[in-house]
Parts: C-alpha cells; sequence; structure tokens
C-alpha cells in the first residue's frame, strides 16, 4: 500500500471570490507548486460555473436587438473559461510532474 503525502496548501490570493477560494482549497491539494496558475484555473473555473448557470437559466441560443437568433454570451463566456481552465491544469499537471 501506497501513502500518499499530504501537501500543505498556500494561502489563497485575496482576489478570489468565495467559489474560487472554495476550488483552491480542493484543487491545491493535488498540485504543488504554481501558485498562479492555480489562481488562475480558480478564476477561470468561478467564471464558467457563474456563466453555466446563465447558460441554464436563458438558453444556448438568445435573441439579439433585433430580434435575431444569436449565441449566448454566457455562452461564450463559459468556453472562453473552459478553455483558461484547461490551459492553466495542463500548466498545473506538468509542473506537478516535474516536481515530483
Amino acid at each position: 500500500m501506497r501513502i500518499r503525502e499530504v501537501r500543505t496548501i498556500p494561502q489563497a490570493p485575496a482576489h478570489l471570490g468565495a467559489r474560487a477560494r472554495k476550488e483552491w482549497e480542493r484543487v491545491g491539494a493535488l498540485v504543488e507548486g504554481d501558485a498562479q496558475a492555480l489562481a488562475g484555473y480558480c478564476v477561470c473555473y468561478a467564471r464558467f460555473v457563474a456563466a453555466t448557470k446563465n447558460v441554464v437559466r436563458h438558453g444556448t441560443v438568445v435573441l439579439d436587438p433585433d430580434g435575431r437568433p444569436m449565441k449566448s454570451p454566457y455562452l461564450l463566456v463559459a468556453e472562453s473559461a473552459l478553455d483558461g481552465m484547461r490551459r492553466m491544469l495542463k500548466r498545473l499537471t506538468r509542473r506537478s510532474a516535474h516536481g515530483r
């Protein structure tokens, strides 16, 4: 049986909101090293969650001011945040793997 070492999670940056701070605590135990990448991931995660809630509420297609269907701006934000999460996770997992 392999025992996994417990890592100390650095204090979350002050600019993180409540949801991002909660994600910092959840993910921070899994990775080590790059606090800026972790903070970036957490901010993107919080943005993704907020935007996704609005997509669920308003739909993926909304009407523009002229009444024509368009892709929801919330969906654009969610997609952008998801891309940011992927970039930060790639950076975190690469650093974490090299740090071992």
